[in-house]
């Protein structure tokens, strides 16, 4: 019901909060799990293409307050495994680069705390898959 009552010029991290409020009542009442998708503000980009951070969530503050938890997914431009250091450009054409590494970092997790795992992800099987120290 607060969302249907945004106007459209509201201020954009009231509006966030009022939806993630609603997200998480909703989720609570329901006993159900539910995901919300939110942009990037770009700074640990311009900020050396470090790993991004909560506070590099548009919203970031209510999205914290309300989240269980908070997933980020990296597409680094240089990456290390195993030693060596890749550098990856993601192009358009699936054909010069089938896969690609993302980091999935877990910003937030209320009683799991925080961690960051390497992955692949396979753009013909549309799969992550967890690279494995050897």
């Amino acid at each position: 019901e607060d969302v249907k009552n945004l106007r459209p010029n509201e201020r954009p991290d009231f509006a966030i909060g009022v939806v993630t409020s609603a997200m998480k009542r909703f989720a609570t009442n329901e006993g159900t799990t539910v995901c919300l998708l939110s942009g990037f503000n770009r700074n640990y980009v311009r900020d050396g293409n470090r790993d991004p951070i909560l506070s590099d969530l548009d919203g970031s503050s209510n999205i914290e307050k309300d989240a269980s938890r908070v997933l980020l997914i990296h597409v680094p431009t240089e990456y290390s495994v195993g030693g060596s250091t890749f550098t990856q450009t993601l192009t358009a054409d699936a054909q010069e680069q089938p896969s690609f590494f993302v980091k999935i970092i877990q910003a937030k997790g209320r009683n799991q705390g925080t961690c960051a795992l390497g992955m692949m992800f396979h753009r013909e099987t549309k799969t992550f898959r967890q690279l494995i120290r050897p």
